[in-house]
């Protein structure tokens, strides 16, 4: 490439990764909204998370979109075409963390309106270790972490394990009680396997962005 068309390439790369961290960071605050709206009680919150999804996935399009340009436009070699390639994945990732926030928000707004159950504050430690792998995913993926990223791989079994044994307290706990309540605890469930899969979404990202 020759500078002028070397410095129009490093700066549409570094649009790409600018905008993956956006939707990052976008993804990451529709999560925060949608269990704050369930442990808080507030419906205009998780209708915010609802509302707001679609413009995740329009944020993904227009990041495709720009990998595709400087796919076709700079034909880059391996190790940028690999970094270009890996960006338009893992902004895949981040907009599916954001449709896991928008189904949280929904189960959580059932349980707002209908049944709210005590059971539902415990769900805090796994929403805590989510959020701190989200961010470190993000952290990870700007700097290029490695140690970082390897954390959060540690950490999802972490995650998994707690989310599962949440979900059995949780199914003993609907055995106990009236089954009216057993559609409160079934979304309790719902939420908690949303968790679960952001975190495993969020280890993909390091592996796919940071790990390869």
């Amino acid at each position: 490439m020759n500078q002028h068309i070397n410095q129009a390439y490093e700066e549409a790369l570094k649009n790409l990764v600018d905008s993956i961290l956006q939707i990052g960071a976008e993804s990451f605050s529709h999560v925060d909204m949608a269990i704050k709206g369930l442990l808080t009680s507030n419906i205009e919150l998780c209708n915010q998370v609802i509302n707001n999804d679609e413009h995740i996935n329009q944020m993904d399009k227009l990041i495709t979109q720009r990998g595709l340009n400087i796919l076709t436009r700079f034909n880059p070699l391996a190790g940028d075409l690999h970094q270009t390639v890996q960006g338009i994945l893992i902004s895949t990732h981040f907009e599916r963390i954001g449709d896991h926030a928008a189904n949280m928000a929904k189960y959580a707004k059932y349980i707002i309106s209908e049944r709210e159950v005590s059971e539902t504050k415990s769900i805090e430690p796994l929403y805590s270790l989510t959020s701190e792998s989200i961010q470190a995913a993000i952290m990870s993926y700007r700097n290029q972490d490695a140690k970082l990223a390897q954390s959060i791989i540690d950490q999802d079994s972490i995650l998994d394990f707690k989310c599962s044994e949440y979900i059995k307290s949780l199914t003993k706990a609907m055995n106990q009680t009236d089954s009216t309540y057993n559609q409160a605890f079934m979304n309790l469930i719902f939420i908690t396997r949303c968790l679960e899969r952001i975190g495993d979404l969020s280890a993909l990202i390091v592996k796919d962005g940071v790990l390869r």
